[in-house]
């Protein structure tokens, strides 16, 4: 039995999205940093502390959720430009088509 290894094709960089995946990454390490360093500091009764350490609880909530939120719209936008595709909508480029992975 031979497999097939498909590959799927390269979005062109102009849709590829504004970086949700980059963001949200960043929001979850500055995050959980903001919270873990200031929540130290609030217990040893620093005042600032506790509403920086929630400043840093929000940045990290906001971090999980435009993670996965920006993952679905990524596989939704490359599921939306792979059926365009196979429907001749749209036309890859010879330099595109060169670097598919």
């Amino acid at each position: 039995m031979s497999r097939t290894i498909w590959k799927r094709p390269t979005i062109p960089p102009a849709n590829r999205g504004s970086g949700g995946i980059e963001t949200g990454a960043i929001c979850i390490a500055s995050g959980a940093v903001i919270f873990l360093w200031y929540g130290f500091e609030a217990a040893g009764g620093v005042l600032p502390a506790p509403a920086l350490a929630l400043v840093g609880g929000a940045f990290l909530s906001a971090g999980v959720v435009l993670l996965p939120v920006s993952l679905v719209l990524r596989e939704i936008r490359q599921a939306a430009f792979e059926a365009a595709l196979r429907a001749g909508e749209v036309q890859l480029a010879e330099e595109d088509a060169d670097e598919a992975p």
